[in-house]
């Protein structure tokens, strides 16, 4: 789970006081996904779309609150940001050179 994610469902549910199809089906699949004794990715796969769309909820809320917010806290969401890229593509490299080697 991505902290943009995270604010992005926050975002959605707390701010917005909704939760929407997606979000209650997302939760119902993993659910299900979680009891079945035969466990794949490739089965959750198809909700990474929506994850991404709660996680770009999150990131736009973050982008568009700029002017609001003080000048420490962006500081803090700008590093965020750069954390979760780094971090993503040293993942990347490891899972795509070393591990499937």
């Amino acid at each position: 789970w991505s902290p943009f994610f995270v604010y992005g469902v926050y975002r959605s549910v707390v701010v917005r006081r909704r939760v929407g199809f997606l979000f209650e089906f997302m939760i119902w699949s993993m659910l299900v996904l979680s009891i079945t004794k035969h466990k794949e990715f490739r089965f959750a796969f198809p909700l990474l779309p929506i994850a991404c769309c709660y996680a770009g909820l999150g990131l736009a809320s973050l982008i568009s609150n700029r002017e609001k917010i003080s000048a420490t806290r962006f500081a803090f969401y700008q590093v965020s940001v750069f954390v979760a890229v780094i971090s993503n593509v040293l993942a990347s490299f490891y899972l795509s050179f070393y591990h499937q080697s």
